[in-house]
């Protein structure tokens, strides 16, 4: 098979001349993929001139030098974090916890 140098878009990053061999499986590309975002090759959705690159094969992609493949995914860390400190809300505090932060606030 051929060997083409595309371009790699992810966010506001781009990769110009990363090597793409067909000759080998696509999990490979997307491993150098993975190698230049971070992010997991399960969660990488791979668009090529408004078509999806499949994950098991080349057929249907229309490849050539210069082509800019566009990455849509987040990295593990980028994904929504449970937060550290559980919100209060004021129907579950004690009139002494209410009566604490509203002589705290100030009125303009």
């Amino acid at each position: 098979m051929t060997t083409y140098k595309v371009k790699v878009k992810w966010g506001k990053e781009t990769y110009p001349d990363v090597e793409l061999d067909t000759s080998e499986a696509p999990e490979v590309f997307r491993a150098q993929v993975f190698a230049l975002t971070g992010v997991q090759t399960s969660k990488q959705k791979l668009l090529l001139k408004g078509s999806t690159l499949k994950p098991d094969t080349w057929d249907g992609a229309k490849l050539k030098n210069g082509a800019l493949v566009v990455v849509m995914g987040s990295r593990d860390e980028d994904a929504f974090q449970e937060p550290q400190q559980k919100p209060t809300f004021v129907e579950d505090m004690s009139d002494d916890q209410v009566n604490m932060m509203v002589s705290g606030w100030v009125v303009c």
